[in-house]
């Protein structure tokens, strides 16, 4: 058997985290593009009415997750950060909201900035930093520039500083949060980033090492491999990319714990998972087996252990499908009631979540599979009734999502989302039945590379759109301004083929985790729907209920 599980494979993901390369034509396109966004901007600076506006959050106790900037009575700007944008805003970066166009004289500014404190989960309440006051635009372009600042042990401060024009020192800033969100486009357009900015962290050695101990497993050498996922399992770097890699060795560890009969190794690797996170679905499945796990002399050779220990997610159904799921009175493995019990605490949590991952599917069974060994048929047949409802919510989802990728209406909502086209990593999505396929759809490596690829193109449609727009703005009868709304229409029209291609091809990434998250749905709901059937059968005399 394979060392890493298959679904464990689609998790590899945090392995390749950079933006792939354009092709040549794709290429040229994006760097007429360049030209003309700082021909655009070298008009804008002499335009006396530019406002821009500017955030940061150099701050280490904090993390900036989402922001509305409203001007006048101009349209709320609203942006959200993902995980890597908010990591580049405390590193120094300024992230570079909008350009407006304002005339000199008195405005009005109003801001909401929510924050959260660093470690908080998903669960803690975000707290807001509000701001109101009056600016006067002289004639000349200007900059407003939001600072969080922390507030120690007291509340945390907005404020914000103004200048006049765009200084170097700006724009390198800007650079450097572009380049440590990785959106490389905004890198190259707003140029090198400022040396006195300290350099990047360098990329993580635990990717190479994660890879390494997988191929040390395939060549046998398991306790070299063990360690190495050991070592990386318990480190205590708190980058994006790391926490992903640790969890990542973590949940390794912990089904390979599950192999070997080790349970108590297996809670410990499972339990330093991050929950939430990209990885504690499968990281709750594989605790709860491993509470079941027999302990002391009855590791090595208790009825059911061997079955047990092959336990991951896309095998842990086995047992629960053998016994006693779909027949009640088949002798199973030997597991005491304080084992199932110790084994509900994690499965219960795992069942309220996303009702789209398989993994959760497996786990609002797996629930009603240990309410029955524990003579709880009532409860297990509640159970059974309320997953097959959520399971027929998730299917007509499907159905739904299925149609809106045919008629282009996914990525219209994807392209409208307030942050920078798609928060790939940001842990808390929101998993309810209307968007709980969000994160299957980003844990997929070929929808990422897709959709990775498309961003690019679709950033240049965006920006060329932003600069006709500034253009619209300025004085029609300069000759250069007419020049530039000519060559912006060509290219207009030139990028949308290329952008056109690069949605077709990331709709059928998307199609085929619909597809599969389906085929797992269908599959639960004949599961969900058999057990219930027999969930009060007699067992027939003289049988143990088992079918040819």
């Amino acid at each position: 058997m394979s060392v890493i599980p298959r679904p464990l494979r689609i998790l590899l993901l945090p392995a390749v985290l950079l933006l792939p390369t354009l092709a040549p034509a794709q290429d040229d396109l994006f760097s007429e593009a360049l030209v003309i966004h700082h021909q655009v901007e070298a008009l804008q600076r002499q335009n006396r009415s530019t406002l821009g506006v500017y955030v940061g959050a150099a701050v280490n106790d904090l993390i900036l997750r989402r922001v509305e900037v409203q001007i006048d009575d101009l349209p709320v700007r609203k942006y959200e950060y993902g995980s890597f944008e908010a990591e580049a805003l405390r590193r120094g970066g300024l992230h570079r909201l909008l350009v407006a166009d304002v005339e000199p004289g008195a405005h009005r500014l109003r801001a909401r900035f929510f924050v959260r404190r660093i470690g908080a989960t998903p669960d803690t309440p975000r707290f807001v930093l509000t701001l109101t006051e009056t600016f006067n635009k002289s004639n000349v372009p200007m900059s407003l520039e939001f600072a969080v600042q922390s507030g120690g042990r007291g509340p945390a401060t907005l404020r914000v500083l103004r200048s006049d024009g765009r200084s170097d020192a700006l724009r390198q800033r800007v650079a450097r949060y572009a380049e440590d969100a990785r959106v490389n486009w905004v890198a190259a357009a707003e140029g090198p980033p400022v040396s006195a900015i300290p350099d990047p962290a360098p990329p993580s050695q635990n990717v190479g090492l994660f890879n390494a101990s997988l191929i040390l497993f395939r060549n046998g050498r398991r306790e070299q491999a063990l360690d190495m996922l050991e070592r990386i399992g318990t480190g205590d770097d708190d980058t994006p990319d790391e926490q992903l890699v640790r969890d990542l060795a973590n949940l390794t560890l912990g089904y390979q714990m599950l192999r070997e009969r080790n349970g108590a190794a297996a809670k410990d690797a499972f339990g330093r998972v991050r929950s939430p996170g990209p990885y504690a679905n499968p990281a709750l499945l594989g605790l709860g087996w491993a509470a079941l796990l027999p302990s002391g002399a009855r590791a090595r050779g208790g009825r059911g252990a061997d079955r047990l220990a092959d336990m991951a997610p896309d095998q842990a159904d086995e047992l629960r499908r053998r016994d006693p799921l779909r027949y009640n009175w088949s002798q199973g493995v030997d597991i005491s009631d304080r084992s199932l019990r110790a084994a509900l605490t994690a499965w219960n949590e795992l069942a309220l979540r996303n009702p789209f991952d398989p993994v959760v599917q497996e786990g609002m069974l797996v629930v009603a599979y240990a309410l029955q060994r524990l003579d709880a048929h009532a409860q297990a047949q509640q159970q059974y009734e309320t997953t097959i409802a959520r399971l027929e919510r998730v299917r007509t989802r499907l159905d739904e999502l299925l149609l809106e990728l045919g008629d282009g209406r996914l990525f219209e909502r994807i392209d409208a989302d307030p942050g920078h086209g798609w928060r790939r990593w940001l842990a808390d999505f929101d998993a309810d039945a209307q968007n709980g396929y969000m994160p299957l759809l980003t844990t997929d490596t070929d929808f990422v590379d897709a959709i990775e690829a498309r961003r690019p193109l679709l950033f240049q449609v965006r920006l060329l759109a932003q600069h006709a727009e500034a253009l619209a703005a300025m004085p029609q009868d300069d000759a250069r301004v007419r020049a530039l709304q000519q060559r912006i229409a060509e290219l207009q029209q030139r990028s949308a083929g290329p952008l056109a291609q690069a949605t077709a091809r990331a709709g059928a990434a998307a199609l085929a985790v619909l597809q599969r998250i389906a085929v797992s749905t269908d599959a639960y709901l004949v599961d969900a729907r058999f057990a219930l059937a027999r969930i009060y059968d007699p067992p027939p005399a003289g049988g143990n209920g088992a079918m040819p």
